[in-house]
């Protein structure tokens, strides 16, 4: 008996000594909000862990002052969010300014989120647009988040748009890396919000983390199962902290940061785009640690991955030496198609221009771009290697320039601009051309043209049966030509071409269709008039060379303004007038007309004479 107690006695001594480092050593902590204790994941033992907060215009008029004061190490503060509806509009939080500002002067580390509701890589985009153009008026040290989630609700646009198979996980994935990507290249670090079923079933978290971003965990337990990686877990909506208190009944979200994000010592530099060549793309990489330099294979090693191919490629640099307790730290690059070659104008009109490109194998389709209305305006995304761009104004030239864009998961990579060049169209056909008339000359006129320099005008001659030049009209704005010097009845032809002159020449336009005009009938001379009779007039006029007829007026006014009556004489150049009344004086005047092609032309009315009738 002795004996086995003894024995027993041992036995409870080993137990409690195999008890106590276990206990000891258990990765524990107490929330600072929820005053309940929480197991973390054994990955981040050694880590310092920062407690935080996220809020929006929910959480009301917060006293960051106070929220300091009560130990929170940093907020992540809405910018703004996509609307649920059908819409998506984009707005800004009410209450961004105020927090973010509010916060920062309580010298808490911050960040800033934007609640997405994108569809679209382009929505996506937009979305990282619009949040930094609020975010970049601070200066704060933590990432951008990208806060992908469900509405929970049948009219939720992003909730609908996965129910009918218009969204999937490799569409939703492709929507946060070019959200990432946007943020990054604007010159800030970019992380991926999402709870811990969205992560798992809606986007591949592997695959943003390979692009290079690092992942904000929602899962609301005090112990998370999640085999991601992760950087920042929030654990609860339900904290509550000293300044946070009037909005959401005083609840605030809660998180916890793992390590120093602010504070970035092991570093890669960014990296810069590469080209295609077809081989593996192996970019010098620049590694620092607390800022100064180190040197490749003695503090670290590096490895490429998808370094061959369009798209995202990815270095891993791993310490050694001194160096091997920083562990693997990971930064992405993109490989962009090589550039476009033998782009050119091939040939213009009036209103188009075709321009042609050589075939890039690395390129899914070609943007044509072409600058109209004092802005680059995309008008087309082709896939051949020659377009025609339509509804171009006559003699003006057009800056253009082409983009080669390949897609690789729903993220476009591109070629980068090309040099701007010309198009430049050639003059118009002109049209409206119309004809004034008098005895001596004809006057001319067309449509003015838009940027022509000035107008060939040619003349039919009907002996040659030849047009030929007769005058260079100078000036677009000039659209007029008069042939003076004619006879009565002289038939004159024309046809009229815009021109445009440039450095390396003149582009002519077409000619016009020829118009056909005739100088007027001459403008006879009233010479006689008398009564010869009862209500009767004679009038004699001096005779016009090839004329049809004369149309004779009378009239008891001497302006012609009331009572009158036409006489058409088609021949001779006297006429007996029989009147209304006789003991009246009458008033008369003349004028010639000769037909063309079935319509009159007209002279001008010769001098007034009257006469009082027997």
């Amino acid at each position: 008996m002795k004996t086995g107690k003894k024995l027993l006695a041992a036995l409870i001594v080993l137990v409690m000594m195999i008890q106590v480092p276990i206990t000891a050593f258990a990765f524990t902590t107490k929330s600072l909000f929820t005053s309940s204790t929480y197991t973390h994941q054994s990955r981040f033992k050694g880590e310092k862990i920062y407690e935080g907060i996220d809020v929006s215009k929910h959480n009301g008029v917060i006293n960051w002052k106070k929220v300091k004061a009560a130990g929170v190490d940093f907020a992540i503060i809405r910018v703004g969010y996509r609307g649920y509806g059908g819409s998506g509009s984009l707005n800004k939080d009410v209450k961004f300014d105020d927090n973010m500002q509010g916060a920062i002067d309580a010298g808490l580390q911050v960040g800033v989120y934007f609640y997405s509701q994108a569809i679209t890589t382009t929505e996506a985009r937009e979305e990282a647009d619009y949040a930094l153009k609020y975010a970049k008026k601070y200066k704060f040290s933590l990432p951008i988040f990208y806060d992908y989630e469900f509405a929970e609700v049948s009219t939720g646009r992003l909730d609908k748009a996965w129910k009918n198979g218009k969204l999937n996980k490799s569409k939703m994935t492709a929507n946060a890396i070019a959200f990432c990507d946007t943020v990054k290249e604007a010159g800030y670090d970019a992380m991926v919000y999402a709870n811990k079923s969205f992560l798992e079933s809606c986007v591949s978290h592997k695959s943003i983390t390979d692009a290079g971003y690092k992942i904000w965990l929602a899962h609301y337990t005090t112990y998370t199962k999640f085999d991601g990686d992760f950087t920042i877990w929030q654990y609860s909506s339900k904290g509550r902290i000293s300044g946070c208190n009037d909005g959401n009944s005083g609840y605030v979200d809660s998180n916890f940061m793992y390590g120093d994000m602010w504070e970035k010592l092991f570093v890669i530099s960014d990296m810069k785009d590469e080209r295609y060549t077809g081989s593996e793309i192996t970019p010098e990489v620049v590694v620092t640690y607390n800022g100064a330099d180190l040197k490749k294979d003695v503090d670290y090693t590096v490895k490429y991955y998808n370094n061959t191919e369009v798209g995202p490629a990815k270095v891993k640099v791993t310490g050694i030496g001194k160096y091997s307790s920083e562990g693997d730290i990971y930064m992405t690059f993109k490989i962009r198609p090589p550039a476009m070659k033998n782009y050119c104008v091939v040939s213009t009109t009036d209103s188009t221009a075709t321009v042609s490109w050589s075939k890039n194998r690395q390129v899914d389709y070609c943007k044509v771009q072409v600058y109209k209305d004092s802005a680059w305006r995309t008008v087309a995304r082709w896939t051949g290697s020659t377009y025609t761009v339509k509804n171009l104004r006559p003699c003006t030239g057009y800056k253009v320039r082409l983009l080669g864009v390949k897609s690789v998961d729903g993220i476009d990579y591109t070629t980068g601009y090309t040099p701007v060049f010309y198009a430049k169209t050639k003059a118009a056909k002109v049209t409206g051309l119309k004809a004034t008339t008098t005895t001596s000359y004809i006057k001319f006129t067309w449509d003015k043209q838009i940027n022509a320099t000035g107008y060939k005008v040619y003349k039919y001659n009907y002996s040659t049966k030849k047009y030929s030049l007769y005058k260079t009209v100078t000036g677009g704005k000039n659209n007029s030509c008069t042939i003076s010097g004619l006879k009565p009845n002289s038939k004159v032809r024309i046809k009229v071409r815009a021109y445009r002159t440039r450095t390396t020449g003149t582009d002519t336009g077409p000619y016009s269709d020829g118009l056909t005009a005739y100088a007027k009938p001459g403008t006879p001379e009233l010479t006689k008039v008398y009564s010869p009779g009862t209500k009767k007039a004679r009038l004699t006029w001096t005779s016009q060379p090839k004329v049809s007829g004369y149309q004779v007026k009378r009239s008891t006014v001497k302006d012609f303004s009331v009572d009158t009556e036409t006489n058409t004489i088609t021949s001779g150049n006297t006429a007996t007038i029989t009147t209304g009344k006789s003991g009246k004086r009458y008033y008369f005047k003349v004028r010639s007309y000769k037909y063309v092609n079935g319509k009159k032309y007209y002279s001008g009315w010769s001098n007034v004479k009257s006469v009082v009738v027997k």
